[in-house]
């Protein structure tokens, strides 16, 4: 059976939000703490739980700003990464901001998160800008980020 044909998305409810913390401690040397998932709720947001065989293994939080979507979360949990279910969310969310008429897709990527990045070049964004100390590290320092963006047109499919 194909994993990622396995994957079902959903919009997050209130009650997916232990999960969703769980997966994101799980997964991030700095999470994002819980208000900021609740925050999400509101209507500028799109926010989607993934699930695997019933179990949440994944969210994926973007918003939207005019014609542009902005990514601002996607989490894969570590025992669930490397099998292509990254790109089947980040599909995903290029499919709906087309279906939604959004013409330009942005996100931040840590400099030191090279899995990600090649995802992203992989997926036709390209490298727009830097945000310095845009990213909290563990040590309270701080690391730049990486401003990508994609656009798209009305015919354009993933």
């Amino acid at each position: 059976m194909d994993l990622v044909s396995s994957l079902f998305f959903r919009l997050a409810v209130e009650s997916d939000l232990a999960d969703v913390v769980a997966n994101e401690e799980a997964s991030y040397e700095v999470p994002w703490r819980r208000q900021m998932f609740l925050d999400c709720f509101a209507e500028q947001f799109e926010f989607w739980v993934i699930e695997y065989q019933g179990q949440v293994v994944g969210h994926i939080i973007w918003q939207h700003v005019l014609d542009e979507s902005h990514l601002l979360n996607i989490c894969i949990v570590r025992t669930h990464q490397g099998k292509g279910w990254g790109r089947e969310a980040m599909s995903f969310w290029l499919d709906s901001s087309i279906n939604d008429d959004k013409s330009v897709l942005l996100l931040e990527v840590r400099f030191s998160n090279e899995p990600a990045h090649s995802l992203y070049l992989s997926l036709g964004f390209r490298e727009v800008g830097v945000r310095k100390n845009y990213y909290r590290l563990p040590d309270d320092g701080k690391e730049d980020g990486r401003v990508m963006a994609k656009t798209l047109c009305s015919s354009e499919s993933s």
